[in-house]
């Protein structure tokens, strides 16, 4: 199948390094759906109004209409009516958008697959990821593409080339999350990006491995958008709160992991949109534990800034 519409675009677009370049923006579509300020116009950058929707938007149920579209779309594509189907997802598009219909899709197919074609599905959503020039089409192929979790090399790597645009990483790692070895999948995808698709990335990988572990604790709140977004996940992910009261048991701690430490705290402690330390037993204690242990270890000028910080929380 001929790679079109804005897989290309990403495709193109991806550097030596496995990575999309900084300035790399989507093109505004025919709806407006995506605004990455391209051409003077104030829109949102890739990604963030899925992310907005999932960290600041209570969710609400899809109204009846929706959901009759919903089966429509999903019908057309097991039909094999590809291009009837991204009509539908387009119009669902602009309604509330696909990040707010994973559920009521999934919902759809599962209660329905008796009288689904799940290969016409799963090619189907193949098709609208390789071709749609809609972004929210894209990710009505990624979704469908994600239930009938099909074992087709091609696929899954294309599903892994539009995983690193901010915009589709959330999609992507719904696929990602039902391979074998998905974690790893995800890992390897989260160091490759840098916007809002870090943070989902953050959310859905496991720390598994040890080393998976210390890159999620000095490195994963490494975002372009808002450290707090993922403080709290590393923060337990990282098993901050272990790694401390092993250092007040005795144990010895590389220097770059401590002051990730302090780093992943004063961001929690810091105002702003997404509260994170309430999250935490016995903050205080936690952050007294870092600044007491801090005072008998040689640390660089910006950790011992936020030690100050923290200190400063602590009087407060």
């Amino acid at each position: 199948m001929l790679e079109t519409g804005i897989f290309k675009l990403v495709l193109d677009a991806v550097g030596k390094n496995g990575e999309l370049p900084e300035q790399f923006e989507l093109p505004e579509n025919n709806n407006g759906k995506i605004a990455l300020n391209n051409d003077g116009k104030i829109g949102f950058a890739a990604g963030a109004k899925d992310g907005i929707m999932l960290y600041h938007t209570a969710p609400t149920a899809p109204s009846a209409e929706t959901l009759k579209l919903v089966g429509q779309a999903i019908r057309e594509l097991s039909a094999g009516n590809n291009a009837g189907a991204a009509i539908c997802f387009a119009e669902l598009g602009r309604r509330p958008g696909m990040v707010s219909l994973i559920d009521a899709i999934e919902d759809y197919v599962y209660k329905n697959q008796a009288t689904l074609n799940p290969q016409k599905l799963f090619l189907g959503g193949v098709h609208l990821l390789l071709t749609a020039e809609d972004a929210e089409v894209v990710k009505a192929g990624l979704i469908m593409m994600s239930l009938i979790n099909a074992k087709d090399d091609n696929a899954r790597d294309a599903v892994r080339v539009i995983g690193l645009c901010d915009e589709f990483t959330l999609f992507a790692i719904l696929n990602m999350s039902r391979w074998n070895a998905g974690n790893a999948e995800i890992f390897q995808l989260a160091r490759h990006v840098h916007g809002w698709g870090r943070i989902h990335a953050l959310s859905a990988l496991q720390p598994q491995t040890r080393e998976i572990a210390d890159w999620i604790l000095t490195d994963g709140l490494k975002n372009r958008v808002l450290e707090s977004y993922s403080a709290l996940e590393v923060y337990e992910k990282a098993n901050v709160k272990g790694r401390i009261e092993a250092v007040l048991a005795g144990e010895n701690m590389e220097l770059k992991l401590w002051e990730a430490i302090i780093h992943v705290l004063a961001v929690m402690t810091r105002p702003g949109p997404v509260s994170s330390l309430s999250g935490v037993s016995n903050p205080e204690g936690v952050i007294r534990n870092v600044v007491l242990l801090s005072e008998k270890i040689d640390v660089s000028d910006e950790a011992r800034a936020e030690l100050d910080e923290l200190a400063s929380f602590l009087a407060h």
